[in-house]
């Protein structure tokens, strides 16, 4: 034979056991190595966030938003001020940073894909962050309304919603959202690299040459 071809993923099967787990191991390190460096960087990348003042620019923008959203629907008066420690109990920006490494590390993706998809998480992250802000400003002024009796404290159907929704949205929500960015970056690495194919297609060689 004097030229080899790209053997299809379905084909991995048909190669000795040896082969398949070398193309196993390039692709869990595939897999392994952008996670830990956005890991890596992400501890880098705080400091420097709070340094040039992107948590303040963050957190004002995600007030000012929950703010205008919450007048604008009733939910809250308008001379209801949100505050930093409204933001400080429900934020998102540790994700939010974890995001913006898992962009840095995904070297497989074009850049304009690269803003889309992660600029795309990022915007759905940042819409999660002001509505856990409104449910967070709903629940402290409604608060009030609670009624205790005795040793028990009756609240209001809406507001066990309210604190259901918000549990979910972030409590859950900080640990779910950085597992699905990555599992989202896993699968668009995957997609957007031939390697996977140059891999193959350099077993099949190998797999030639000993024929």
């Amino acid at each position: 034979m004097s030229s080899a071809r790209t053997l299809e993923p379905s084909a991995v099967a048909l190669l000795p056991r040896r082969s398949r787990a070398a193309i196993a191991r390039g692709t869990m390190i595939g897999i392994a190595v952008p996670l830990a460096a956005a890991v890596a960087l992400c501890f880098a990348i705080l400091p420097l966030w709070r340094l040039a003042g992107l948590d303040a620019l963050y957190r004002n923008v995600v007030l000012q938003v929950a703010q205008g959203a919450a007048h604008q629907l009733g939910i809250l008066p308008e001379s209801k001020r949100f505050t930093a420690a409204i933001f400080a109990r429900v934020s998102l920006e540790p994700v939010l940073i974890f995001v913006l490494s898992l962009a840095v590390v995904a070297s497989r993706l074009g850049a304009a894909v690269r803003i889309r998809r992660y600029g795309g998480l990022l915007l759905a992250l940042t819409t999660v962050n002001v509505v856990c802000v409104v449910i967070e400003a709903a629940y402290a002024v409604g608060s009030s309304a609670f009624v205790r009796t005795g040793e028990s404290l009756v609240v209001p159907i809406q507001f066990v919603i309210l604190d259901r929704l918000r549990f979910i949205l972030y409590h859950i929500g900080l640990e779910l959202w950085p597992f699905a960015a990555m599992a989202l970056t896993v699968r668009w690495n995957a997609r957007g690299a031939p390697r996977h194919h140059r891999t193959i297609q350099k077993v099949g060689r190998l797999q030639v040459a000993e024929n």
